[in-house]
C-alpha cells in the first residue's frame, strides 16, 4: 500500500473513530525514498509534489520505516 492509500484510509478511520479518545496514528512505509519524501520538504516533479502534499496534509500521522521483510501488507504477495 502506498503512502497516499495509507494517509487517506487513516484519514476515514479518523473521521469514522471521531467518538473514541484517539490521539496518535502511525503509518509505516517500507520504502526510505517515499518516507525521505514525506519528512523532507523540497522540490519535486508535479506527480510526486502533490501526493507528497497530500500526505503532509495529514499532519497527525506520525511516519515510519519497516523492513520489507517485516512488512505485514506483503505477506498476501
Amino acid at each position: 500500500m502506498n503512502g497516499q492509500m495509507v494517509a487517506r484510509l487513516t484519514e476515514n478511520i479518523r473521521v469514522a473513530l471521531e467518538s473514541l479518545p484517539l490521539r496518535n496514528y502511525y503509518g509505516w512505509l517500507d520504502s526510505t525514498v517515499a518516507l525521505y519524501w514525506i519528512k523532507e520538504k523540497g522540490s519535486y516533479k508535479q506527480f510526486v509534489s502533490s501526493r507528497v502534499a497530500d500526505i503532509q496534509s495529514k499532519n497527525y500521522i506520525t511516519w515510519g520505516h519497516v523492513n520489507t521483510a517485516e512488512n505485514p501488507a506483503d505477506l498476501g504477495s
